[in-house]
C-alpha cells in the first residue's frame, strides 16, 4: 500500500466518518437528515420558527455538543416550507460594529437572492446593494478600515434591510426570513453586548425576521444581567444537551454506513468499549469523542491493514500524543500545574496558587505557556475571575496504560492468535 492511500479505505470507507464540522444545509460530508436524536430541540425550535416574523431566541449550550447542525436541520426544513433562508449561517465577529452587522447580514441575503434566481424588482434597491457588495468585496480583499469606505450610517443600512426583506417577501410568497447567527460568544468582553445590541433594537423587530442567535451556555447569563439586551431575546433560550451513549453509537454507524465504498462490507474501527470510555472522559461532548477517534486512527502504526481500535490501544496511542504534544514541552512546574487543572476540571489562578503553595505571578507564567501549547484553556469569565480547564487533548494524559492493562492484552492476543491457528489446522488439514 502507498504511504499517500487514503487511511479510510482499508475499513471500506470512503471518508472520516469522525468529522467533527457541523453539518451544513447544503455541501456537508454526510446529508443533513443524518443527524441523530434531538427530537424535543427539533420540535422547539420548529415551535418558535412557527411564530413567524418578530421572532428572536437563543440556542445555547456546550461547545460541540451539536447546536449548529440541530439549527441548520431546521432551517433546512423551514426552506421547503416557504421560508427564506441563507443557506450559511453569519459567524458573529468580536470586532463588529451595528451598521457591520446590519452590512453583513444584507451580504448574506443578497447572495442568497441571487442562488434563487429571485429578482429584485427595485432598480434603485439593487443598484445600492451591488455598489455595496463590490465596496465589501474590495475592503476584505485589501484589509482596509470598512467603515470609512462603506460610508453608510446605522439608519440607512436598516433601511436598506427593509426594503430588501419587503422585495423578497413579494416575490416569492415567503412567510418570512431566518437569519441563523452562529458563535455569539466571539463577543469576548460583555460590554460589547451593549454596544452592539442596543443600537439594533429597529433592525431586530422586523415584523418579518426571524432571528436565531447561537452560543454557548454561559451567553444567557451575560445577557440575563443587561435589561436592554436581554429585551430583544423576546423568547426562552433553547438548551441544547449531550447525546446519550445509544445516541452516539447511532450517530457513527450512520455515518460509517453512509461512507461505505459501494456495496462493500464497512469494517468499524472502534471497539464499542473505545467509544464508552471516551465518552465518560467527556461527559458525552460529541466533538471532543469525534476527534479523540479521527487521532486515534490517524495515528496507528500499521497503514497496511484496517486495525482495529480496542480500548487498551485507544488509551496507548492517545496518551503518547498528548506526551508528545504537551508533556515534552513543558518544565515539572508547569506539568504540576497542568495535573491540578486537570484533576480540578474547572480552576482560578487564585484556586492553584493556594493548592500548589506557590505565589500567584509564578502560577500566571505557568499558565501562560499552558495556553500557548493548547493544554488549557480559559472556560469562562466571571468578574475579574477567569476559570481555566484543560483541553480536550489535555484529558488523553489520564490514559496512561498500566503494566496490567498490557498483560490482559497480550493475553488476549495470544488466546486470538491459538485459536486462529486451530482453526488453520483443520481446514488445512
Amino acid at each position: 500500500m502507498s504511504e499517500f492511500d487514503i487511511i479510510w479505505h482499508r475499513y471500506n470507507l470512503k471518508q472520516n466518518p469522525y468529522f467533527t464540522e457541523p453539518l451544513t444545509i447544503e455541501g456537508s460530508i454526510v446529508p443533513i437528515e443524518t443527524l441523530v436524536g434531538r427530537d424535543k430541540e427539533k420540535e422547539d425550535i420548529t415551535t418558535n420558527i412557527s411564530l413567524g416574523g418578530g421572532t428572536r431566541f437563543l440556542v445555547i449550550g456546550e461547545a460541540g455538543v451539536g447546536k449548529t447542525s440541530l439549527v441548520n436541520f431546521v432551517r433546512a426544513r423551514a426552506r421547503k416550507n416557504l421560508f427564506f433562508s441563507p443557506i450559511n449561517e453569519i459567524k458573529v465577529q468580536d470586532d463588529w460594529t451595528p451598521t457591520l452587522l446590519v452590512i453583513d447580514v444584507l451580504q448574506n441575503i443578497y447572495s442568497e437572492t441571487k442562488s434563487h434566481g429571485i429578482k429584485i424588482q427595485n432598480n434603485n434597491l439593487l443598484k445600492t446593494l451591488e455598489d455595496l457588495f463590490e465596496l465589501s468585496r474590495i475592503v476584505e480583499a485589501d484589509d482596509i478600515n470598512p467603515e470609512a469606505v462603506l460610508s453608510i450610517s446605522l439608519s440607512q443600512a436598516t433601511r436598506l434591510y427593509e426594503d430588501l426583506v419587503r422585495e423578497i417577501i413579494n416575490a416569492g410568497g415567503y412567510k418570512a426570513i431566518i437569519i441563523h447567527f452562529n458563535n455569539l460568544d466571539n463577543l469576548d468582553e460583555a460590554e460589547n453586548y451593549d454596544k452592539l445590541f442596543n443600537n439594533l433594537r429597529d433592525f431586530f423587530q422586523n415584523k418579518h425576521s426571524i432571528f436565531i442567535f447561537v452560543g454557548s451556555e454561559f451567553i444567557y447569563n451575560i445577557i440575563n444581567y443587561r435589561p436592554k439586551v436581554r429585551q430583544i431575546f423576546v423568547n426562552v433560550p433553547i438548551e441544547i444537551g449531550k447525546l446519550s451513549i445509544n445516541e452516539m453509537k447511532m450517530l457513527i454507524k450512520k455515518r460509517i454506513s453512509y461512507m461505505r465504498i459501494g456495496n462493500r462490507d464497512y469494517i468499524e474501527p472502534h471497539s464499542e468499549e473505545a467509544l464508552k470510555l471516551l465518552y465518560t472522559l467527556y461527559d458525552g461532548n460529541a466533538r471532543d469523542i469525534l476527534n479523540s477517534l479521527s487521532t486515534s486512527v490517524q495515528h496507528l502504526k500499521d497503514r497496511n491493514t484496517p486495525t482495529f481500535i480496542e480500548e487498551v490501544k485507544l488509551k496507548e496511542i492517545l496518551f503518547n500524543v498528548a506526551n508528545e504534544m504537551l508533556l515534552k514541552k513543558i518544565s515539572p512546574n508547569e506539568q504540576k500545574v497542568l495535573n491540578e487543572i486537570i484533576r480540578l476540571k474547572k480552576t482560578t489562578n487564585s484556586e492553584l496558587a493556594n493548592t500548589l503553595q506557590k505565589q500567584r505571578q509564578h502560577i500566571s507564567s505557568y499558565l501562560s505557556k499552558l495556553l500557548d501549547i493548547r493544554a488549557v484553556k480559559v472556560d469562562f469569565i466571571e468578574g475579574t475571575k477567569k476559570y481555566y480547564s484543560p483541553t480536550a487533548e489535555a484529558l488523553w494524559l489520564k490514559f496512561k496504560v498500566t503494566e496490567k492493562e498490557i498483560k490482559e492484552r497480550r493475553t488476549k492476543e495470544l488466546n486470538k492468535i491459538e485459536q486462529v491457528q486451530q482453526s488453520l489446522k483443520k481446514y488445512l488439514g
